[in-house]
């Protein structure tokens, strides 16, 4: 449960990341692309096994290494 709901709280963060970028920018088209596939995956059952652990953990994983891509891809801020 622990997993599935910090997958949630980072695929917040990256949707939070998108916003700013063009609809058809390649970071924002990829991030979409893998937030819909783990979305998927997490709304399934869970089944309290080690696989399914697993398949949370990488859920988690795909969402951080998709967010470090974001903010790289983030216009960098001029300052004042």
């Amino acid at each position: 449960m622990q997993l599935t709901r910090h997958a949630w709280a980072v695929g917040a963060e990256v949707r939070h990341c998108c916003t700013p970028l063009p609809p058809h920018a390649e970071p924002r088209v990829l991030a979409e692309v893998v937030l819909e596939e783990a979305d998927r995956r997490l709304a399934q059952p869970r089944l309290g096994t080690v696989r399914c652990a697993q398949m949370h953990a990488r859920q988690v994983r795909a969402r951080y290494e998709r967010l470090s891509r974001l903010e790289a891809a983030q216009p960098a801020a001029t300052p004042p």
